[in-house]
């Protein structure tokens, strides 16, 4: 009983780390780090489903999933909207290596 309470509790103290004081967390980050991940929040609970297709498309254009067209130069407009997720990818990334520093504590 007493190893099963200190796994549990061992359990609890992760989750802690991962999921606990957001100001902590932001400063551990970086300001610029927080400020992008603050945007793609407001802006995910804003517009989530056009985002999440947008993001979804874009992945799947780059995996070749979407036959992309001849290779021409890309319009200004359009480039912005396939390099958008790109940058929140790496963000999520960046994000979750600073988790599994966490983890692995």
């Amino acid at each position: 009983d007493d190893f099963e309470g200190s796994d549990m509790g061992k359990s609890i103290a992760k989750t802690n780390l991962l999921f606990g004081n957001i100001e902590e967390r932001k400063q551990k980050l970086g300001d610029e780090a927080a400020a992008a991940l603050s945007e793609v929040q407001l802006d995910i609970l804003m517009n989530g489903k056009e985002n999440a297709k947008m993001f979804s498309t874009a992945n799947r254009r780059r995996r070749g999933s979407i036959q992309a067209q001849a290779p021409s130069p890309t319009p200004a407009a359009q480039t912005k909207t396939t390099e958008q997720p790109e940058s929140l990818q790496e963000l999520a990334n960046r994000l979750g290596e600073d988790k599994m520093k966490y983890i692995s504590q």
